[in-house]
């Protein structure tokens, strides 16, 4: 059931799927193509995402938990732990308000800690039921950063 939700097609993008995706975390889409921009608007927020030129960091290989993680300006990250036990308490926000997190490593889990005062309280997680949040080995998260909080959401 598509509730509110239209595509209008335009100048632009091209083999474009967008697929409503429910879980036990609540409602997701998938959206996949080129040249695609998805535009969010109601009453109180406006959410635009564009695809283009889009900017993939691969950080070395994370040995140690990171507190106030800084792996530099980038739209996904591209990461994996090399032990087992691998926190992070908070990332440093940049201008790239959303972020996807990709736990590329084929062994260790990536532990998204949440509201650590390990980190500054602006880089600090959000997460959705309020316990830390674990990205599996070639599992992905996606981060919000919340001017109103101060805080990375993991939605």
């Amino acid at each position: 059931a598509w509730s509110g939700l239209s595509y209008l097609s335009g100048s632009g993008g091209s083999g474009v799927t967008l697929e409503q995706v429910e879980d036990d975390l609540g409602t997701s889409f998938l959206v996949s193509g080129t040249g695609i921009t998805l535009n969010y608007n109601d009453a109180g927020n406006t959410l635009t995402i564009g695809t283009s030129g889009v900017n993939v960091l691969s950080p070395t290989t994370i040995s140690t938990s990171q507190n106030n993680y800084d792996p530099g300006s980038g739209d996904v990250l591209r990461l994996s732990a090399s032990a087992s036990g691998v926190n992070i308490t908070g990332l440093v926000p940049r201008l790239e308000k959303i972020r996807l997190l990709i736990n590329i490593g084929t062994t260790n889990n990536l532990t998204l800690v949440h509201e650590s005062a390990s980190s500054n309280s602006g880089n600090r997680f959000i997460t959705p039921n309020g316990g830390n949040y674990i990205v599996a080995p070639t599992g992905s998260s996606t981060l919000f950063y919340d001017d109103t909080s101060l805080r990375w959401r993991v939605v």
